[in-house]
């Protein structure tokens, strides 16, 4: 493809952007004008900071969603923030295209076509559970209410299609851009370094709510009570694995960086870092989480065990140290209650009633248009 013509879509994801998340803004229930001002912050510090957005989406994400007190449930604050930052990024990478400076991304061949057979069947499938839904007359707009109404619709309205949907769109708009910060070593090497701090900076916040979560409710060293910590991941209200997946996305990134401390220092903070980690994953009662993460766990105790330089040596026995730390908390939580035990002995059950309604929601396709379709995006709530 042309610069220019890069160049050119380039600017027009980058108008969306800007149109879409400064309209949305503007509506905020809450914080309108200083939802518009902190969005278009957002917009400059993307402009000016090409990587800004490896670091701000993942450090954001455990936190953006205010959900409870605005009643926004189609979109939400991370939104805003996704499209501040990939309306500045794309607006810069338009700009470098029409001066022909480093508008050449990474070839991947097969990626583009894979891409976009993703994000069409996604779209067909959006646009079929909005029509299901709205066909049952739960979808009006009013110009004298605006968007307001639309935005607060739940699960099993029109606009969930939407909600669903939007996850898919934004991981494929980063796309493009992720191709530009991987053209060449030196640029890998700094959009590597944002994600992993940003990655880092969501950990820690997430450990520091579920820490704040189990003082607050059930006590942080009652392990009896039926009451699994969700942080600010508010969509878990109805169930689901929010913190669950970013526990386990989180989980090699802090054992990157205790493997990669150079001084002391660093690796006290990465050491403090895994064990308030490893109390947010116990304490979720996750047992898939568990299992995903114990892998990831090991390679940490155990890799580059640790760099035979003398420089290193003070690592292995604060790895064993911090090793019988983490043991520790996983004997207090198996030990010090009955909780995860009850869940332990209910596997079989948990499984025959997850079989039973997969079995069910099989049965929800009881046409050739539904096997070829679906029943919609959003429309199994």
């Amino acid at each position: 493809m042309k610069p220019r013509l890069k160049g050119l879509l380039a600017a027009l994801a980058a108008l969306i952007c800007l149109f879409v998340g400064g309209g949305l803004a503007s509506q905020h229930p809450l914080w309108p004008v200083a939802g518009l001002c902190l969005f278009y912050i957002g917009v400059a510090v993307a402009v000016w900071r090409p990587m800004s957005w490896l670091f701000l989406a993942p450090a954001g994400l455990p936190f953006l969603n205010f959900a409870p007190w605005s009643g926004w449930l189609a979109v939400d604050e991370f939104d805003l923030l996704l499209l501040a930052l990939f309306a500045g990024s794309y607006f810069r990478l338009a700009k470098s295209c029409f001066a022909s400076r480093w508008c050449t991304t990474q070839k991947w061949p097969g990626i583009n076509l894979l891409l976009g057979a993703w994000l069409l069947s996604g779209l067909v499938s959006a646009i079929w559970g909005f029509q299901l839904a709205a066909g049952s007359g739960a979808f009006s707009f009013d110009l004298t209410t605006g968007l307001a109404p639309l935005l607060t619709q739940a699960y099993a309205e029109p606009m969930n299609s939407l909600r669903v949907f939007k996850s898919l769109l934004f991981s494929g708009s980063a796309v493009p851009l992720l191709a530009v910060a991987l053209r060449d070593g030196a640029t890998r090497a700094q959009a590597g370094a944002h994600l992993v701090r940003g990655m880092l900076v969501g950990a820690a916040g997430v450990s520091l709510v579920v820490l704040w979560e189990r003082m607050a409710f059930p006590g942080l060293l009652d392990f009896s009570t039926q009451y699994r910590t969700t942080a600010m991941f508010w969509e878990m209200h109805v169930g689901g694995g929010a913190i669950d997946v970013y526990l386990v996305l989180a989980v090699p990134f802090v054992a990157y960086a205790l493997a990669n401390a150079q001084r002391p220092s660093q690796w006290l903070c990465a050491a403090t870092l895994s064990l308030l980690l490893c109390h947010a994953v116990l304490t979720s009662f996750s047992r898939s989480l568990y299992i995903a993460t114990v892998l990831p766990l090991l390679l940490l105790w155990g890799a580059k065990r640790l760099r035979a330089s003398a420089a290193f040596r003070w690592r292995g026995k604060a790895g064993m140290v911090l090793a019988g730390l983490l043991a520790l908390e996983a004997a207090a939580v198996i030990t010090g209650g009955t909780f995860l035990r009850d869940r332990m002995y209910g596997i079989e059950a948990d499984l025959a009633s997850r079989v039973a309604h997969w079995q069910r929601g099989l049965a929800l396709l009881d046409s050739p248009q539904a096997w070829a379709l679906g029943v919609g995006l959003g429309r199994l709530p």
